[in-house]
């Protein structure tokens, strides 16, 4: 193996392969090679230091903490939600009764009479010849549609 082809494939090697362990080609050239050895020994360096560096960021509460803390939160959030919502309840309710006991909400006042509307006799209208009418007395009293056709 050149050490060309080894640089190309140290990247992808296992790190066994990079220590010079095992029987394969480019172990056996990891050993013999002085250049290729510094190369796998500064990737092995590099390797090292990333698990130095991923160790430190775990996560600092474990799982079941985290999940613990959220359940307890949740039922925190429904117990407060309980208690917030009693209140309010009990004040509708003492609403409610005094409404029914009052007889409910005051309604309009009513008219006394009914307002007398002047009875208009209906329009009379003449249709020119050839020509027929149509009047329409809609539910406004003030308004009558006349339609020539």
């Amino acid at each position: 193996m050149t050490c060309v082809e080894a640089r190309e494939r140290l990247l992808e090697a296992d790190l066994s392969q990079l220590r010079g362990e095992g029987d394969c080609e480019l172990s056996r050239h990891v050993r013999t090679c002085a250049r290729c050895r510094q190369v796998a020994q500064l990737i092995l360096e590099q390797e090292r230091a990333l698990g130095r560096a991923l160790a430190e960021q775990r996560p600092r509460v474990a799982v079941d903490d985290a999940l613990r803390t959220a359940e307890g939160a949740a039922r925190r959030r429904r117990r407060r939600l309980l208690v917030g919502a009693v209140p309010a309840l009990a004040a509708a309710s003492v609403v409610a009764m005094l409404l029914v006991q009052n007889g409910g909400p005051p309604m309009p006042p009513q008219p006394t009479r009914p307002v007398a509307e002047a009875a208009l006799p209906p329009p009379s209208v003449q249709a020119p010849a050839g020509q027929n009418v149509a009047i329409f007395q809609t539910d406004n009293p003030n308004i009558v549609v006349v339609w020539l056709f």
